[in-house]
């Protein structure tokens, strides 16, 4: 690691840096939010969070690996 050029490690740091909204641009930011409160919901009920969002499961799922959103 320590052989590595510094813009590397730097895009390394970035990569690792916690997901939260705020480290995100705006728009992405929001989506999170809206995501998590509505899979708050619905008791984190996909299906049901989907047809809500009228988008199809796949893609929901595609936005929680996007933003590494889990049900805890």
């Amino acid at each position: 690691m320590e052989h590595l050029p510094g813009y590397l490690m730097e895009g390394r740091n970035h990569l690792s840096a916690s997901d939260t909204a705020a480290n995100r641009p705006p728009l992405e930011a929001e989506e999170q939010k809206v995501l998590l409160r509505l899979l708050e919901e619905t008791e984190w009920n996909i299906s049901a969070a989907a047809k809500k969002l009228n988008i199809a499961r796949s893609t929901l799922y595609r936005k929680l690996k996007k933003y590494r959103l889990k049900q805890r």
